[in-house]
């Protein structure tokens, strides 16, 4: 190697002959001089692009550089940061490569434990020129991405264990290779991170599944037991049982080892019990459709909404009673005459679709609310008076589902923020789950297309025979769903069951319940009515409206259509609504819940503005008119158990 004054000006007298001409080659390969250029910062691009065009670039390079003052100490370290080393070696020389710090300092390879999810680092550096590139290998296969003198392996587990070294090179030499270092787990005896349930009940036929997660190493080994009695080939984390006799009811628990310890899960008591005893004593429904307000905004989708729900749950077995626009009186009359029909152990749905509000409590709104800013607490039904209701006669399972706005009172509504609303205490024994349309503070809507309101349209979507969810996960699913199309409305369900409930789980026969449902949905007898001065014999047909509510009766008439036809009726607020559907009139009595009597309807036809006959038409006290829901007896479900303790 020449002597190299490294301080001197980089001009051709300055090297050798053969320094200058290698240097100069090395520079014109690929243009090299380029990145030189760039890395100098000091050309601009008209002078690299009038560089290219010289016939001799690379000199021409240098000759900018030496007139600049570059010296060859400038140029090399220039040479370095740009990893032209093969240049550099022009003026250094060679310095072998030397491990100057690696992780195995003995004179062999080694062997590590590694505690399970720690990290660790490895090392293995080099000093040489041209200078280390680095290379870790695992198991002799490259680690992409791993070329820095350590290597650090985070949460360290058995994909991570094996040997371990690095391969050094250095540009145009011979490589070297780091003591290899092999890394094991540190032996770590079990540690149970979830327990089987602590008790389980099944039946006859049905499957039960135990199950544990544990962490340890080497690998774990588990064992089941029943009491002290050991499990033939049951050595796996889970333990599944085909009920097939009820001498399989006992205490079971898992042992679970390896090489560094032990451990004992807790206890599960498995409990079989008679199919029939599991079995609901029975399933109702009542639902309840809010929509035409006297002081709130009309609502379009609650009618639609509990015509879906009644459907389904009828189809499921459930007996229903559905009604609309009920008052304060006859919504808390609904509840108490609905639940003297519970028996214990039943499936109890409950539906309300309407307007509500959250503030100390949830509370439904009846159709006779007051306006926005006057409305109180006790215009309003409590989701706690109802739980204390329905709870109180023992249900198997009560399914409560409110299908409401949930945010608070108007701020300019000052009557309510000073009103303390009415205590109600209940206990619900793991048979309660209750779903919310929307989360507290939050508004629950209605689409302005399909037939649904956003809760119940994707309710529906779950409520087949074939899908066979529970309701849990049919509530977990309509969350999900509901969420992800509207930002603004956010399903929200609680619960404290403990098995697995379906809305299509068998019930045992009831046939004073069936009785009693057929006389609360009985409608007047079909018939035929002959008006003679019409010369017009009509067919007349009775019906729940929708073939669900109970409160309202669908009255279908034919061969009048060549009549204006009204309808008159003296005493109670029935409301009626007369409509033309192809060659058929449909006349709807609505809130029949208000009859205190035998109704007569009088039925009127006209033409051409003269009165051409009439007739009477006696529907007496249909469906649930016979329950009196208009009686203001049952004020609240507190007063109504103060009375029954004073009698």
């Amino acid at each position: 190697m020449e002597f190299i004054n490294f301080e001197a000006v980089l001009i051709p007298e300055n090297l050798s002959f053969h320094t200058y001409n290698q240097l100069l080659l090395l520079l014109d390969e690929d243009q090299t001089w380029r990145c030189l250029a760039d890395y100098f910062q000091i050309f601009s691009e008209s002078d690299i692009h009038s560089l290219s065009k010289n016939a001799k670039p690379a000199e021409k390079f240098l000759y900018e550089l030496g007139s600049r003052l570059c010296t060859i100490e400038i140029f090399c370290n220039a040479l370095e940061k740009c990893g032209l080393f093969n240049i550099v070696m022009l003026f250094k020389e060679h310095v072998p490569l030397q491990i100057i710090e690696e992780t195995v300092t003995s004179d062999y390879n080694s062997t590590q434990m590694v505690v399970f999810g720690t990290d660790i680092t490895l090392c293995a550096k080099a000093v040489g020129l041209p200078p280390p590139e680095y290379q870790w290998f695992h198991d002799n296969v490259e680690l992409s991405g791993e070329n820095e003198p350590t290597l650090t392996l985070h949460d360290f587990g058995m994909d991570s264990e094996g040997d371990y070294y690095c391969v050094i090179k250095q540009h145009g030499y011979e490589s070297i290779i780091s003591k290899s270092v092999a890394l094991i787990l540190a032996p770590e005896r079990p540690t149970i991170i979830s327990q089987p349930e602590p008790e389980l009940s099944c039946f006859l036929g049905s499957s039960v599944n135990l199950t544990i997660k544990a962490d340890g190493h080497p690998n774990l080994c588990y064992q089941w037991y029943k009491g002290n009695h050991q499990l033939d080939k049951c050595t796996s984390p889970s333990l599944t049982m085909d009920i097939k006799d009820k001498s399989q009811a006992g205490i079971y628990r898992c042992y679970i080892h390896n090489s560094a310890g032990e451990v004992w899960s807790n206890e599960t008591k498995v409990k079989i019990n008679d199919l029939k005893n599991l079995q609901p004593s029975a399933k109702l429904a009542l639902l309840i459709s809010n929509h035409l307000y006297d002081n709130l905004n009309t609502l379009y989708k609650p009618e639609n909404d509990v015509k879906t729900l009644a459907d389904a749950l009828k189809d499921h077995g459930f007996l229903v009673i559905a009604l609309q626009n009920l008052s304060l009186i006859e919504m808390r009359n609904a509840i108490c005459t609905f639940a003297s029909l519970l028996p214990p152990d039943a499936y109890i749905v409950f539906y309300f679709a309407g307007h509500g509000f959250e503030m100390h409590g949830k509370f439904m709104l009846p159709v006779d609310t007051p306006g926005p800013d006057d409305y109180l607490h006790t215009d309003g039904i409590c989701e706690r008076e109802l739980l204390k209701t329905i709870l109180s006669t023992n249900p198997k399972l009560f399914l409560e589902l409110l299908d409401m706005c949930l945010k608070p009172p108007n701020p300019s509504n000052k009557k309510i923020f000073q009103e303390t609303p009415d205590l109600y205490e209940y206990e619900a024994n793991n048979n309660l789950i209750q779903g919310y349309s929307t989360t507290s503070y939050l508004g629950a809507y209605e689409k302005k297309t399909g037939k649904n309101g956003l809760y119940v349209e994707h309710i529906k979507r779950y409520l087949s025979k074939e899908q066979d969810l529970t309701i849990v996960e049919i509530l977990q699913k309509v969350a999900k769903d509901v969420a992800s199309v509207c930002v603004r409305q956010k399903p929200f369900f609680g619960t404290n069951v403990t098995m697995d409930y379906r809305l299509s789980d068998k019930c045992q026969p009831n046939s004073w319940l069936t009785e009693t449902f057929r006389r609360l949905s009985l409608t007047p007898k079909n018939f035929k009515l002959n008006l003679k001065a019409a010369n017009v014999e009509s067919e007349v047909t009775f019906s729940p409206y929708l073939n669900v509510f109970l409160n309202t009766l669908e009255i279908r008439f034919t061969n009048l259509t060549d009549y204006r036809v009204t309808c008159e009726a003296l005493g109670e607020t029935c409301s009626f609504v007369l409509y033309r559907n192809g060659n058929d009139l449909f006349l709807n009595v609505m809130s029949l819940q208000r009859l205190k009597n035998n109704k007569i309807l009088t039925l009127i036809l006209t033409k051409n503005e003269e009165k051409i006959d009439s007739a009477d038409i006696d529907i007496g006290k249909p469906m649930i008119a016979v329950a009196d829901l208009w009686s203001a007896v049952l004020q609240s479900t507190n007063e109504l158990q103060a009375s029954q303790t004073s009698k």
